[in-house]
């Protein structure tokens, strides 16, 4: 229940920080979307999003 909760506020965050063009908020929503996807064993979803959100972060030189 706790994971169903966190997916959805990072979700929301991913939103809010593509609204608002925070690059940097969207690679931290991404990154730990991508863990509790990692966590549920849904390695395409979690492979997807982390590698975006790493993209993300090295384009922005911003430490993860």
């Amino acid at each position: 229940m706790r994971r169903v909760a966190a997916l959805h506020a990072y979700e929301a965050a991913a939103r809010t920080a593509t609204a608002i063009g925070d690059e940097r908020a969207l690679s931290f929503a991404l990154g730990y979307t991508g863990h509790l996807y990692e966590q549920e064993k849904k390695f395409d979803d979690a492979l997807r999003l982390t590698a975006r959100a790493t993209f993300l972060a090295q384009r922005l030189r911003s430490p993860v």
